[in-house]
Parts: structure tokens; sequence; C-alpha cells
């Protein structure tokens, strides 16, 4: 793997965590995870009574980058043509009013891993330059 690579192991957070390919394919290529982006998806469909807060805070499985959680637009919305701005206002929304999830709300959603990854190639690029 070249030295300005970085993973992205996208999972969804409603399937079983233990058994994601993502996860899988990423601890194979790179198995201390120092150079993995963790994206838990479809945290609003999880079942009710569960969370993906261990998997969040790095518990579950440390990442030298944090964890992002995403709440993606649902089939509904994108056959109403809900706006992407309208869409990531609801996904903000959603960490900062949930119970679980509000404490994490700043370090959440695609804005915050849009600036995440900006940063980190950034990173990448002056330390290989």
């Amino acid at each position: 793997m070249q030295p300005n690579c970085i993973i992205l192991a996208i999972s969804p957070a409603n399937q079983d965590f233990v058994t994601s390919d993502a996860i899988k394919m990423s601890r194979e290529v790179h198995p201390t995870g120092e150079r993995t982006i963790g994206v838990l998806t479809k945290i609003d469909l999880m079942d009710k009574g569960t969370d993906a807060v261990d998997i969040l805070e790095g518990k579950s499985y440390r990442l030298k980058f944090q964890w992002v959680g995403i709440v993606n637009r649902s089939q509904q919305d994108i056959n109403k043509m809900v706006d992407m701005a309208s869409a990531r206002r609801k996904e903000r929304e959603y960490f900062s009013t949930n119970r679980e999830y509000k404490h994490l709300a700043s370090r959440m959603g695609s804005e915050y891993l849009a600036k995440m990854l900006s940063m980190v190639k950034e990173s990448i690029y002056i330390k290989t330059k």
C-alpha cells in the first residue's frame, strides 16, 4: 500500500459489524488501523434498543482516525426530491437531538466526514512531499 493512501471502510450500522466486508478487507490490508477511516451508515435504521456508540467511540474497534456516523437520505426522500442541503440539515438534527449520539454530534455526519477527509488528505500530502 502506498504511503499516501488511506482506507475508507464503510459499513452499514444496521448489519452485523463483525461480519462487515469493509472492516475485514481493511484489517487484511492494514491490520493496525492506522490508515483507516471508519464510516458507519444507516445509524437511524438500527433496531430499537441498539446503538453504535461503542463503535463510534472507538471502543469496539479502535482506529487512528475517529469513526464517523452517517444518516443517509431515505428512498422516500430521494423520491420526493429532497435536496442535499435539507438532507444534511436533517442529518445534523438527528445526531444533535438523539440521546445516544448527542455527545458525538460535533463529529458526526457527511459534512464532518468531508472536512475530515480533506484534513487527512492534506496531512498525508505534506508528509509524503
